[in-house]
């Protein structure tokens, strides 16, 4: 229950005052003592506060201490909280030791008696009083303490007046008498106005504060969770005003709690922490694709100076210029299509009157806002990326940008902010311990500073700039945190520092170590460091904190120890990044990790290290030096090397390099189970095995750790020859990869039905004319049709031409209604694959659309079966109906529906760019995009990555020209001979290796599936291979090279430049295709789950042939999904 609400006694003695008057005009300081209440300076309410404008700032009318000045925060002033304040009464003498209560501000005196002397506990039974009292002509010096001094601090403070001039605050009671205005102090009067959690009459209970290291109310927990160790309630002012014995001759003082304002902008850098990752992890990715999406659809208008250094200006000037484009644009389309309706309209708005398009508008108030606009070069672009642009909300992207790169700048200033708050904080309150009153000699004590800075220092290091200064800090200390793993000792560090430089001289001297491993062993192994010299040349003070952080280390401090060498392993890796400098320090933590970890055997020099790092240098010469000449033979085709084995070689010794580097001897390790050998040996095992190191690694990792303990009618012969041509398209397309399934075959089958049923039903004109012309005629007094009989029916009556039309339309009615209805069915099933395969629903509708018109066109085109298989009338009827005008119709009408979603599918195609913007977040179709989650981001990069890293092929056939005797005269005869082939790869594989596997094919007879060629080109592929200037990218020829061609040398590759690979292989005469494979390292690009790689099939032609998709969904006798029956090519320039 909060005992600081103001009881009714306490209201009425702040109301009347005790003291009688006895004049006007008097001095308030009528008694003999001054009450005094301490309070502390503190961080006001954060960004985080209920109500963060609800500020109590320092009394601008007082004189306050020099405190660091803040960027992210403000001063004021706040309860004390669980501690001890301490007076020493510089006129008597004296040290006063008090405990203080949060729970009623309470200050507890402790009688120091002959028991006391020399405990570092010390308690008392004092009733207490909000207050401390004092003759008020005294000089006091002050100062509050969260954790109880130790006797060694009572006896530095009471014996040194420096120290309590520099670490305690000074009151001159008689000079405050007089003048009221004493540095830290304020009447007791504005406790409400200038206290922060002290409220005037009543408390106001609004959950101020409680964002900090100590709240106002006990935080709200579940029965698992750990009880908050302490919080202050918010008090009122009458507590403390109804007590003193006059309020009049009462003061407040401001004592200085660096550790709980240090503890509080912690918990605000973690609140500052948390908010940008959580922006991150709902808007980085967004932002990120947002980026990607602009800059292959948006505008490429130039940026000002200005707009650069501001990404808002700079977003809305893109926002303008493109809003121009989008009108430029529409009115383009608008004016071409209608260009042969009203042309003069067109040459009026392109003409002298084009300032009657809005365009021009929006370009002049473009002009007028920012002084320029885009130039023609941007507008060419802008119209290029026509067809990406309608995947996505180009506007959205730009706004988010607009909107969330300031949002992230705010957040990212702010970790900045209270980064520099708690840096400056660190740098005041300096080195020493002693000066927070912290005994670094008293395992309690020590204990509580560790346990602070630990938890700071986790906090901090998930700041990447942050954690550069806690590097530094562990190079050159200036602040607690780079000396925190030596107990806040100087000495310690100082002194490690010494043996440390000291080991290294040792080691790195050839000639001595070999003598001197005992020694530095025994350097290493400091477990009885009593004796060693560098420990007695300590002073007391820091012989008493070693003795404290083993005794901790072992004991009840093992924990916070192990959590700083858990967050000193970050700030290592950074120090073993930098300069050879920082050895000794490494070295140091080294040796200060063996006392915090308390590990069960020290470490120890390898006795037989100078010769195995000897033979081990030996080695890696000779293996950079064998990994050289292999490269230069690899890389000069013109020496005639084998390629192929070669680059076997090469793989090997790479491999036999980077397992080398493996096997560095290990100059210290453990004396006697050698651990750090042991996973050098795992790893080493595991690398030769040849295992994933993605999949299996972290798996070994932890098995290896458990053993130690530790991704119709009316048609023409033209519209006939048009299907049939259709027909040999198709069979020439089906058969190109040399595979028929299924799907080939329906497709095949139902543009042969087509053609057949037009066939038919062109030949059922004759017949049907013969028919439809017929008169009943009167047999036994009966009206009998043409139809009405069969053929031999009319036979035997002797009606020959009756009898050929009947049987002639019969058969071909049935024929025709048999291949139109077989096409169309056969068609559908291949549209309902197509539409399980559609990738968006806009192709899912039009595919069904399209199917919906060969329905209509199949029932038409099937019509025919009816006159074929009924009599008399209802054939006649049935004939009718299916050749009459209205069956055109119908088909028309399906045709048309067929061929406008077969113009808007082809419309809708789009290359790998426009499929990836189809799908990306970004995408005008939610249904379409990647998964919202971290897999679904994560294959949205790398499907963007694997589009961009996307090879280009250049491949043009070579011709060889002979003459052939015909007769008397000499025709000449061209072959094909081989190819020409450019390959442009990204930079990104410089000093790696690409994988490639490569056929020809050819069509027999131009007619059947394409089959492989026998003949292998890979090795020509490679041997006749090399580097090509990237100015010579599209610049070859028809014409072999010669037989005696030597390659030239390897040309200068800029870093960041496209690499170029040019070679030239023999063909069959025959080949058709090129088909070939191409893997990207791991390293380079991540790949599918399919893990194909980049497909090509490209026609050999006499004229260069391009192609820039390898990724089309592609089914080639090239494909293998198998990387280790690759071929490579080596980038090591």
């Amino acid at each position: 229950m909060n005992q600081k609400l103001g009881t009714p006694r306490q209201r009425c003695a702040n109301e009347f005052s005790r003291t009688p008057l006895s004049g006007t005009s008097l001095c308030p300081f009528k008694g003999p003592e001054i009450a005094i209440v301490p309070v502390r300076y503190a961080l006001d309410r954060s960004r985080y506060d209920v109500n963060p404008n609800m500020l109590k700032p320092l009394a601008r009318h007082a004189r306050w201490a020099r405190l660091p000045p803040l960027k992210s925060r403000s001063y004021t002033l706040r309860q004390l909280h669980e501690g001890f304040v301490y007076v020493f009464d510089e006129t008597a003498g004296t040290l006063h030791e008090y405990a203080y209560s949060a729970h009623n501000a309470h200050l507890q005196r402790i009688k120091w008696t002959s028991a006391h002397i020399g405990q570092n506990e010390r308690s008392g039974s004092d009733a207490g009083q909000p207050y401390l009292s004092y003759p008020r002509d005294h000089v006091l010096h002050i100062a509050f303490a969260p954790i109880q001094w130790t006797w060694r601090i009572c006896e530095h403070l009471r014996s040194h007046e420096d120290s309590r001039k520099r670490w305690m605050k000074r009151l001159d009671l008689g000079s405050y008498s007089l003048t009221m205005n004493e540095p830290g102090t304020l009447p007791l009067g504005e406790l409400a106005t200038a206290v922060a959690d002290i409220d005037a009459g009543q408390v106001t209970d609004d959950g101020r504060f409680d964002d900090t290291a100590i709240p106002s109310r006990e935080p709200d927990r579940t029965p698992e969770e750990p009880t908050q160790d302490e919080w202050v309630t918010l008090g009122a002012d009458v507590h403390w005003l109804g007590n003193v014995p006059d309020k009049d001759s009462a003061l407040l003082i401001a004592l200085d709690d660096p550790l709980t304002l240090v503890r509080d902008l912690g918990m605000q850098m973690a609140g500052d922490i948390a908010a940008l990752q959580h922006w991150e992890a709902e808007y980085e990715h967004r932002l990120k694709i947002a980026g990607d999406v602009i800059h292959l659809c948006g505008t490429t208008a130039a940026l000002s100076k200005a707009e650069e250094a501001d990404p808002y200006l700079a977003q809305q000037y893109l926002i303008d210029a493109e809003g121009y484009l989008e009108q430029y644009e529409l009115e383009e389309r608008i004016y071409e299509e209608n260009a042969t309706v009203a042309p003069e309209a067109v040459e009026m708005f392109r003409g002298p009157h084009h300032r009657n398009r809005r365009s021009a508008t929006l370009l002049q108030g473009l002009i007028e806002k920012y002084g320029k606009a885009p130039n023609q070069a941007d507008i060419d672009t802008w119209l290029e990326r026509s067809k990406w642009r309608r995947e996505i909300d180009l506007k959205a992207a730009r706004q988010c940008l607009q909107q969330q790169q300031p949002v992230h700048e705010q957040l990212l200033q702010r970790v900045r902010d209270t980064r520099t708050d708690i840096q400056n904080w660190a740098l005041h309150i300096g080195l020493e311990p002693d000066a927070l009153f912290i005994d670094t000699g008293y395992p309690k004590t020590l204990l509580y500073l560790q346990t602070i800075k630990e938890n700071l220092t986790t906090i901090l290091e998930q700041d990447k700039e942050t954690l550069k200064w806690l590097t530094a800090q562990e190079n050159k200390a200036t602040t607690l945190f780079g000396t925190q793993r030596y107990g806040f000792s100087p000495a310690i560090k100082a002194a490690l520092d010494t043996e440390a430089n000291k080991l290294l001289a040792g080691m790195g001297d050839v000639t001595n170590l070999g003598t001197r491993i005992g020694e530095l062993n025994n350097a290493l192994n400091h477990r009885d460091f009593a004796n060693s010299a560098w420990y007695k040349a300590l002073d007391a003070t820091a012989q008493a904190t070693l003795k404290a952080m083993r005794e901790l280390a072992s004991g009840a401090g093992k924990a916070i120890a192990q959590g700083m060498l858990s967050a000193a392993m970050i700030t290592n890796t950074q120090l073993s990044r930098t300069e050879p400098q920082t050895l000794p320090i490494l070295l140091r933590n080294l040796l200060i990790g063996q006392l915090l970890g308390n590990t069960p055997e020290g470490l120890a020099i390898d006795r037989q290290f100078m010769a195995r790092i000897n033979e081990w240098r030996r080695l890696t010469a000779l293996y950079e030096q064998q990994l050289r000449s292999l490269q230069q033979a690899w890389y000069y085709a013109a020496n005639r090397h084998d390629r192929h084995s070669l680059g076997i070689q090469l793989q090997a010794q790479n491999d036999r390099i980077r397992a080398h580097a493996m096997a560095l001897p290990d100059l210290l390790d453990f004396s006697h189970q050698r651990y750090a050998e042991q996973f050098k040996r795992e790893m080493y095992n595991f690398f030769q095995a040849g295992k994933n190191v993605a999949k299996d690694w972290s798996q070994h990792v932890r098995q290896w750790s458990q053993r130690l303990g530790i991704h119709g009618a009316g048609i023409s012969w033209t519209v006939i020859t048009l299907n049939l041509f259709n027909t040999a398209f198709v069979w020439s397309d089906i058969t190109r990869d040399g595979k028929i399934d299924g799907k080939d075959l329906r497709k095949l089958g139902y543009n042969m039905g087509y053609s057949l049923n037009l066939m038919m039903v062109l030949y059922l004109e004759a017949p049907w004319e013969v028919v439809r012309n017929a008169k009943p005629v009167v047999i036994n007094t009966k009206s009998i049709s043409i139809m009405g009989r069969s053929a031999a029916y009319w036979k035997t009556q002797g009606n020959h031409g009756w009898a050929n039309a009947v049987r002639g339309f019969r058969v071909r009615a049935f024929a025709a209604g048999i291949f139109g209805g077989l096409a169309a069915f056969l068609e559908v099933r291949e549209l309902q694959d197509e539409i399980e395969k559609a990738k968006t629903l806009t192709d899912k509708t039009l595919l069904k659309i399209k199917a919906a018109g060969v329905i209509i066109m199949g029932a038409v085109a099937a019509a025919p079966i009816l006159s074929a298989l009924l009599t008399g009338t209802l054939a006649l009827s049935a004939a009718t109906v299916a050749l009459s005008g209205w069956a055109a119709v119908i088909s028309m009408i399906g045709g048309v529906i067929y061929l406008m979603a077969s113009k808007l599918i082809n419309h809708l195609k789009q290359d790998n760019i426009g499929s990836w913007l189809r799908r990306c977040c970004w995408s005008i179709t939610s249904e379409n995009r990647y998964a919202d989650t971290f897999e679904g981001q994560q294959e949205e990069i790398r499907a963007l990555l694997e589009v961009q890293l996307c090879p280009q092929i250049l491949v043009k056939s070579t011709w060889s020209c002979r003459f052939v005797q015909i007769g008397k005269s000499h025709m000449p005869h061209i072959t094909q001979n081989g190819a020409w082939v450019q390959i442009r790869f990204p930079g990104r594989v410089r000093g790696s290796s690409v994988l490639f596997d490569i056929i020809s094919s050819r069509k027999p007879l131009r007619l059947f599936p394409a089959v492989k060629v026998d003949t292998s080109i890979q090795t020509s592929f490679i041997s006749n291979g090399i580097y090509m200037p990237i100015s010579e990218w599209g610049n070859i020829t028809n014409q072999r090279p010669s037989h005696d061609y030597r390659a030239p040398f390897i040309p200068e590759i800029k870093e960041n430049h496209d690499i170029l690979w040019q070679t030239w292989i023999p063909l069959d005469q025959e080949a058709t295709y090129l088909e070939l494979q191409i893997w990207y390292p791991v390293d380079v690009a991540h790949p599918s789950p399919a893990d194909t790689g980049y497909l090509y099939q490209i026609e050999l032609k006499a004229s260069v042939t391009e192609s820039t998709d390898g990724l089309s969904e592609t089914e080639l006798l090239v494909k293998n999904s198998d990387r280790t029956k690759a071929k490579q090519i080596f980038f090591t320039l």
